[in-house]
């Protein structure tokens, strides 16, 4: 009986196979991405999603037929689905599952034997809703669902007796999925159960397909800058008020405290966020531009080699509390971990996670929650 859908299983992986080659311009890294939620945004792409599924089932009808009852309700099945995520949470799924034979046998022995390969057959086209426990762009989740399907049952042999039968049930399901990091591949393991006459275990695979490419706005064209006259300047006393070194007519933070290292400008080095300070997606690991910023606060951080620093790393609200603290934390250590790699000695850098719990604007609004995505540096002792 474990063999007899052979031939079904193979037609499921073949299915599964055109399905995973219907798409082949899967977003990429700049692109947005067909139901992921992005770390730098929070739009959601509702998509369309395909797939198939092998596995074990057990079909077991009810009652008496001619004397006929179920002899062994364990087969293999398998189905094809495909389904839209509307919403980080739902989604609904239409699929159809040839879920096998259940084994006959006859309590007069001469009919066993007569037809000894007597079965039902069953088909369940199905459509369901569904709901995942958490909001999830990747790894693992677990969903629920639920909804109506029509049991199609036939026996092979029609000395039998049985007809062709639909009935229409109530079906429900649980299960598990791993969707792999930025892929539109998803892996899961999920139980259905239709009333009394079948349940399924089945490892599916499944793929997103379509995805919108974010179109790049064009660079206007910068127009050639204008040669002013030179203007006359009354030549006055040079002044630098706060004594940071740089003339208060180059000062553009006139009121640094004192002993504060300062840039050209007179501003604080060290004090404040670090623009372009990224990193990849839900990740602790710094962007290539990142790399480049921080090997400039290498250099900076040499000439002044008495200057002890704070690193803070701080995210948005999206996501739980604690696992915002954590992934904070983690940023703000790898950001310490890599100056020490350019020879910055490890006293002199305190790394430190605040996590969401210190914003720079509201997060109520994306542009908010970009701007609370930040590493900043603190200068936390100076002795020039």
């Amino acid at each position: 009986m474990f063999l007899k859908n052979k031939d079904g299983i193979l037609g499921s992986l073949l299915l599964v196979a055109v399905a995973a080659n219907m798409s082949t311009a899967y977003a990429d890294s700049d692109e947005k991405y067909c139901g992921l939620l992005h770390d730098d945004s929070d739009e959601f792409a509702a998509c369309w999603y395909v797939g198939g599924a092998i596995g074990l089932t057990h079909v077991d009808p009810e009652g008496e037929v001619n004397g006929w009852s179920t002899s062994d309700d364990s087969s293999y099945g398998w189905k094809i689905f495909i389904g839209r995520h509307l919403t980080p949470h739902w989604f609904a799924e239409f699929s159809y599952m040839d879920a096998g034979e259940a084994g006959l046998e006859n309590r007069n022995p001469a009919l066993t034997a007569l037809i000894p390969d007597a079965a039902i057959t069953y088909k369940i086209p199905s459509l369901m809703a569904g709901y995942y426990l958490w909001e999830k762009k990747e790894g693992f989740n677990l969903y629920a669902k639920a909804g109506v399907a029509s049991i199609r049952t036939q026996a092979n042999d029609s000395r039998i007796g049985e007809q062709k039968q639909t009935s229409t049930q109530l079906v429900w399901g649980l299960g598990a999925d791993y969707r792999f990091d930025d892929s539109p591949w998803k892996l899961a393991l999920e139980f259905d159960s239709y009333d009394q006459d079948a349940a399924a275990l089945f490892l599916r695979v499944s793929r997103y397909i379509g995805g919108e490419r974010k179109k790049s706005k064009p660079v206007a064209a910068q127009p050639e800058p204008i040669q002013e006259p030179v203007p006359v300047v009354v030549k006055v006393e040079p002044k630098d008020s706060d004594n940071d070194g740089v003339m208060d007519e180059q000062d553009a933070c006139p009121q640094t405290e004192s002993g504060q290292p300062v840039d050209e400008t007179g501003c604080a080095l060290f004090d404040g966020v670090m623009a372009g300070v990224t990193f990849e997606s839900n990740k602790a690991v710094l962007t290539p531009q990142a790399t480049e910023i921080l090997d400039e606060a290498a250099q900076t951080l040499n000439r002044f080699s008495l200057v002890r620093v704070e690193i803070q790393a701080h995210t948005d609200s999206v996501g739980s509390e604690k696992y915002n603290q954590q992934l904070s934390q983690q940023r703000a250590a790898s950001v310490r971990e890599y100056l020490i790699s350019k020879g910055i000695a490890a006293e002199r850098m305190v790394a430190k996670g605040y996590g969401e719990s210190v914003p720079m604007a509201s997060n109520d609004t994306a542009e908010g929650r970009q701007q609370n995505r930040r590493v900043e540096f603190k200068v936390i002792d100076t002795d020039q």
